[in-house]
């Protein structure tokens, strides 16, 4: 038997995928739209109630679309493209659908002519082993845009993983729900994400702000602004290597969504919460942010800001006809842990008498503190522990939490510690500047720090 070189491979390939789409147009019966070329193909049907867009490569299909799992944000409202049944999504069964297939691009417009988008338009382009898939609306207010949603379903098509723009590895099993969001430390600075099975690797990449992967759906939607756009290349797997992620910082930056995550290798270490966080000015000692606390300093009626650059993130509370005007809190990633600090923005410096900095740890794990005065607690019940570090200095400038796996040192210029094993909670008080330096060990690498010499 004679044995096809490549390039006639290649060639009866394309006569194959030309053939089989001249057959789709052909029949005036047959409601199936093809697109394809010699790496890729897509497929959907003309019918209203009939929305799933198939990738295929080969015989196999590597991805599917639908626009329920695509959204569009206009006039202050987040909705789904279509959805034949739904009276929330921005177009139904009660409306019109019409697919356009050219050279190498498909576009599929749900449209209303008495509606507001009046069309909202999905186009695929094929452009060699990469699909590029955008989402276009026509609306009377083009102000009135602010994002587009890019939506796929992956159930059952055999993906082992996702690994995030940020090195995060997701395995596909289990009901939970991962947001990635560029808001975190050290800077992400990758803008794409993998999917993985035994046999393909799915590159999708864009200018997207955040990526939501549920597990539990077997969806990933990237949000992105209006002029946004997704690309996804698709490859055989190959040699895959994942870098080894180390200490980083996730946030959020609505106003309604306060906690700070810090993580070490994909495992949560600490968090940090604003209302765990104090500051004593003009005689009033407050929490920094609480959403529905008018006591707080700043509250839901106030503004919040997140900058991040590098290896450093600083999260803002604000409101210029208060005092304190602002409140930030800053990390930065520094060395084996991290550094922590709050700086507000007074009217009057003199009488800003402390700070106090909070973390919690509940459901962490941690078994043991140890507190600066050398008080080791068992970090289970309901006791709240509160140690006094004024006067004669005959005590260590850190504080110790201890898991089976690592230990975290907290070291600052502290006046006082209160811990709550109720609350799970601990807040370090210092009066003076230079925040809390907390350092983190492997528990087999570090050793709870023994006591120094003090001066007595």
């Amino acid at each position: 038997m004679r044995v096809l070189k490549p390039y006639q491979i290649a060639s009866i390939a394309v006569v194959c995928v030309v053939i089989f789409i001249l057959l789709l147009l052909g029949n005036p019966v047959y409601t199936k739209v093809g697109l394809g070329n010699e790496f890729m193909w897509l497929e959907t049907d003309k019918r209203i109630n009939e929305d799933f867009i198939y990738l295929h490569r080969g015989d196999s299909v590597v991805l599917y679309f639908i626009p329920w799992e695509m959204k569009l944000n206009y006039g202050g409202e987040e909705r789904r493209v279509f959805g034949y049944d739904s009276n929330e999504s921005w177009f139904n069964g009660g409306d019109s659908k019409r697919i356009e297939v050219s050279r190498n691009e498909m576009v599929i417009t749900y449209f209303n002519k008495s509606k507001d988008p009046s069309a909202i338009s999905i186009l695929f382009r094929l452009e060699g082993d990469i699909l590029k898939y955008k989402i276009r609306a026509e609306v009377l207010k083009p102000e009135e845009l602010h994002g587009i949603v890019y939506g796929y379903r992956f159930k059952g098509l055999g993906y082992r993983e996702i690994i995030t723009p940020s090195d995060e590895v997701i395995k596909n099993e289990g009901q939970q729900s991962f947001t990635f969001t560029r808001l975190q430390i050290p800077e992400v600075t990758k803008d794409f994400q993998l999917m993985v099975s035994d046999d393909i690797m799915l590159n999708i990449s864009g200018e997207f702000e955040s990526i939501w992967n549920s597990l539990k759906w077997q969806v990933s939607h990237f949000y992105t602004d209006v002029d946004g756009s997704i690309s996804i290349r698709v490859q055989d797997r190959g040699e895959l290597k994942t870098p080894e992620k180390g200490l980083y910082l996730i946030t959020d930056e609505r106003l309604s969504e306060n906690i700070v995550h810090l993580y070490e290798g994909g495992e949560e270490i600490l968090y940090f919460r604003p209302e765990e966080m104090g500051l004593n000015y003009r005689g009033e000692e407050k929490v920094v942010f609480e959403y529905d606390n008018p006591e707080a300093y700043f509250n839901k009626s106030d503004s919040k800001r997140v900058e991040v650059s590098g290896n450093e993130m600083v999260i803002t509370y604000f409101n210029k006809s208060k005092d304190p005007s602002a409140i930030s809190i800053l990390f930065r990633l520094e060395g084996d842990g991290i550094k922590y600090d709050i700086v507000p923005e007074v009217a009057w410096p003199i009488y800003l008498e402390g700070v106090y900095y909070g973390y919690n740890f509940g459901g962490l794990g941690y078994r043991e503190i140890t507190t600066p005065t050398g008080n080791v607690i068992n970090a289970t019940g309901n006791a709240t522990h509160t140690d006094i570090l004024i006067g004669s200095k005959t005590w260590n400038d850190y504080q110790s939490m201890i898991s089976d796996e690592r230990i975290l040192n907290f070291s600052g210029d502290f006046t006082k510690t209160w811990n709550s094993l109720k609350w799970q909670v601990s807040h370090l008080y210092s009066e003076g500047e230079g925040g809390v330096y907390i350092n983190v060990q492997d528990l087999e690498k570090g050793d709870v720090p023994k006591d120094e010499e003090q001066d007595i």
